[in-house]
Protein backbone atom coordinates (compact mmCIF):
# COMPACT_ATOMS: atom_id res chain seq x y z
CA UNK A 1 0.00 0.00 0.00
CA UNK A 2 1.00 3.77 -0.52
CA UNK A 3 1.12 6.49 1.54
CA UNK A 4 -1.42 8.92 1.00
CA UNK A 5 0.06 11.27 3.21
CA UNK A 6 3.10 12.22 0.79
CA UNK A 7 6.72 11.99 2.14
CA UNK A 8 7.16 12.08 6.49
CA UNK A 9 9.11 14.91 7.37
CA UNK A 10 11.75 14.10 9.75
CA UNK A 11 11.96 15.23 14.02
CA UNK A 12 14.68 17.44 13.03
CA UNK A 13 12.49 19.59 10.08
CA UNK A 14 10.44 20.18 12.47
CA UNK A 15 12.84 21.26 15.77
CA UNK A 16 14.53 23.43 12.96
CA UNK A 17 11.08 25.04 11.80
CA UNK A 18 10.07 25.84 15.89
CA UNK A 19 13.77 26.97 16.19
CA UNK A 20 13.35 29.84 13.52
CA UNK A 21 9.86 30.63 14.43
CA UNK A 22 11.17 31.14 18.21
CA UNK A 23 14.17 33.00 16.34
CA UNK A 24 11.90 35.15 14.24
CA UNK A 25 9.75 35.81 17.27
CA UNK A 26 12.36 36.68 19.80
CA UNK A 27 14.07 38.92 16.80
CA UNK A 28 10.54 40.96 16.28
CA UNK A 29 11.38 42.91 19.70
CA UNK A 30 14.60 44.09 18.49
CA UNK A 31 13.26 44.85 14.93
CA UNK A 32 10.17 46.86 17.53
CA UNK A 33 12.06 48.67 19.66
CA UNK A 34 14.55 50.11 16.54
CA UNK A 35 11.34 50.72 14.56
CA UNK A 36 9.81 52.62 17.06
CA UNK A 37 12.25 55.34 17.55
CA UNK A 38 11.75 55.94 13.79
CA UNK A 39 8.48 55.24 13.26
CA UNK A 40 4.92 56.43 15.40
CA UNK A 41 3.32 53.03 17.05
CA UNK A 42 0.14 53.53 14.59
CA UNK A 43 2.53 53.14 11.26
CA UNK A 44 4.58 50.49 12.72
CA UNK A 45 1.34 48.66 13.22
CA UNK A 46 0.19 49.02 9.58
CA UNK A 47 3.72 48.09 8.47
CA UNK A 48 3.47 44.77 10.22
CA UNK A 49 -0.17 44.28 9.59
CA UNK A 50 0.55 44.90 5.52
CA UNK A 51 3.41 42.55 5.76
CA UNK A 52 0.99 40.04 7.35
CA UNK A 53 -1.34 40.58 4.73
CA UNK A 54 0.88 40.41 1.68
CA UNK A 55 2.78 37.42 3.22
CA UNK A 56 -0.65 35.27 3.51
CA UNK A 57 -2.03 36.40 0.03
CA UNK A 58 1.29 34.99 -0.93
CA UNK A 59 0.83 31.66 0.52
CA UNK A 60 -2.79 31.80 0.01
CA UNK A 61 -3.84 33.73 -3.04
CA UNK A 62 -5.52 30.50 -4.79
CA UNK A 63 -7.95 30.48 -1.56
CA UNK A 64 -8.37 33.93 -0.70
CA UNK A 65 -8.50 36.04 -4.01
CA UNK A 66 -11.89 34.39 -5.99
CA UNK A 67 -13.51 35.09 -2.53
CA UNK A 68 -12.88 38.90 -1.97
CA UNK A 69 -15.39 40.84 -2.51
CA UNK A 70 -16.91 44.01 -0.99
CA UNK A 71 -18.68 41.86 1.80
CA UNK A 72 -15.23 40.83 2.95
CA UNK A 73 -13.19 44.30 2.07
CA UNK A 74 -15.37 47.11 3.91
CA UNK A 75 -15.82 45.27 7.39
CA UNK A 76 -12.16 44.58 7.13
CA UNK A 77 -11.35 48.17 6.54
CA UNK A 78 -13.57 49.18 9.28
CA UNK A 79 -11.77 46.58 12.16
CA UNK A 80 -8.08 48.11 10.16
CA UNK A 81 -9.11 51.79 11.18
CA UNK A 82 -10.20 50.59 14.56
CA UNK A 83 -7.19 50.05 15.25
CA UNK A 84 -5.63 53.21 13.78
CA UNK A 85 -7.82 55.18 16.10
Amino acid sequence: MGNSEGPHKSSLFYQMTLLGSAALWGGSYLFTKTALEAMPMHWLMCVRMLGACLCMLAVFHRRILPNLNRRIIVPGMLVGLTYWG
